[in-house]
């Protein structure tokens, strides 16, 4: 079959070739051909889509690693522990005194039997006395909030004794006896003194008020104080005995020259009231000789002028005590290792002593030499007559043995 058609072909391309084509249909149509169609057999092929099998993804387990975090251990810092801070003790002074409250709080916390680093200076009003003579015994003052009692207290050169109802300034240490804290003799020899006496009224009805005497001044007195413009004898002797030296003086109408303990030992203080600002710059220039060793301040946030003078040293304020100005100079000696060496050595007893001991026992006894003594009116409780009390304070064993031999003239 497949012959007969390509033989067809055959003659149709040759036709094609050698005539048109209505000349080809012609030929064919004059041929008596069968033309069988081929029988086309069409094989229904199943087509089978193979199973596509999706591979399982098992999806691995992702395991996340524990982590643990490192406990962290802060280190424990230890701030190193800094020196107790020792509070600032104002122990009060001769012009400024503190109060018996300030006094008990601050020795508030001292173990039985113990005292204070240093003595006070304490100002109060006397509620009680318990018994007088040479000294007073339990004597009690107050700054009318807090109650101190003194145990004992002895006066001052110049003090003939104080009542209920005197305002008083003592000195001395203060001390934890059985927890009482009171002011009492420190180390068997450092009395409590009372340094300075304000008169009182105890009983305000028994005070009767003069009349005031009404005189017409002059025309040419001055009514004022009078200006003092120096020194008188005594206290320039003063001044040389203990320091060797008078300071100056700066003139005004009301000042004090006192012996008082400065640095542990005995010092002067030299202080006035009223004097001015200015009156004060011009005597600080006073002292333009000596030398100027800086200033310092106190607890109360005054300045202090420090002045020396080989080994003679001078403190000098200018500040408002209760309304008053006033003028403060201490002058003291310190020795090359800082020590006070202002003690001064007495040899004999005064002519007042003296005469003291002839009129009440007819005789003077021997003196030892010291630092510091007393010689007073005593009466003897025990034989109920007066006697003369002279006792010193500071004097060693050994002095006190040469003392004994003075004695080896009268009966033992």
């Amino acid at each position: 079959m497949k012959k007969i058609i390509c033989l067809l072909l055959s003659l149709l391309m040759a036709m094609t070739v050698l005539t048109s084509c209505d000349y080809v249909a012609s030929i064919l149509d004059n041929l008596d051909l069968e033309i069988i169609a081929p029988q086309i057999t069409t094989t229904e092929v199943e087509v089978t889509t193979p199973e596509v099998t999706t591979p399982e993804v098992t999806t691995p387990e992702v395991t996340t690693p524990e982590v643990t975090t490192p406990e962290v251990t802060t280190p424990e810092v230890t701030t190193p522990e800094e020196p107790p801070v020792e509070p600032q003790i104002n122990y009060g002074s001769f012009i400024n005194p503190v109060t018996t409250t300030y006094a008990y709080n601050v020795c508030a916390n001292l173990a039985n039997g113990e005292s204070s680093a240093n003595a006070f200076y304490v100002k109060g009003t006397v509620t009680a006395i318990g018994t007088t003579g040479n000294y007073y015994k339990n004597v009690y003052f107050t700054d009318g909030e807090t109650e101190m009692l003194i145990y004992t207290i002895n006066m001052f050169d110049g003090i003939d004794g104080f009542e209920v109802g005197d305002t008083i300034t003592a000195y001395g240490y203060i001390k934890n006896y059985n927890g009482t804290i009171e002011m009492a003799t420190y180390n068997g020899s450092e009395y409590v003194y009372v340094v300075r006496v304000e008169s009182g009224n105890s009983n305000p009805d028994d005070v009767t008020t003069p009349e005031p005497e009404v005189t017409t001044p002059e025309p040419d007195v001055n009514p004022d104080e009078p200006l003092h413009t120096d020194f008188t004898a005594g206290e320039k002797e003063l001044f040389n005995n203990i320091v060797g030296l008078v300071i100056p003086f700066i003139p005004n109408n009301d000042y004090y020259v006192d012996e008082v303990e400065v640095v542990g030992g005995v010092g002067v203080n030299f202080y006035t009231f009223g004097n001015t600002q200015a009156e004060f710059d011009a005597y600080l220039a006073l002292f333009s000789s000596y030398s100027y060793d800086g200033t310092t301040e106190d607890e109360y946030g005054d300045t202090w002028y420090m002045y020396s003078q080989g080994n003679v040293y001078i403190d000098i304020a200018y500040y408002n005590y209760e309304g008053d100005y006033v003028v403060d100079v201490y002058v003291y000696i310190l020795d090359e290792e800082g020590e006070d060496v202002t003690d001064h050595l007495y040899t004999d007893f005064t002519a007042d002593e003296k005469t003291l001991f002839k009129d009440i026992v007819g005789l003077v006894i021997p003196f030892i030499p010291n630092d510091e003594y007393y010689a007073t009116k005593y009466e003897y409780e025990t034989f109920g007559e007066n006697c003369v009390h002279f006792y010193t304070i500071g004097n060693t064993q050994a002095e006190f043995e040469a003392y004994l031999e003075l004695f080896s003239s009268y009966n033992f």
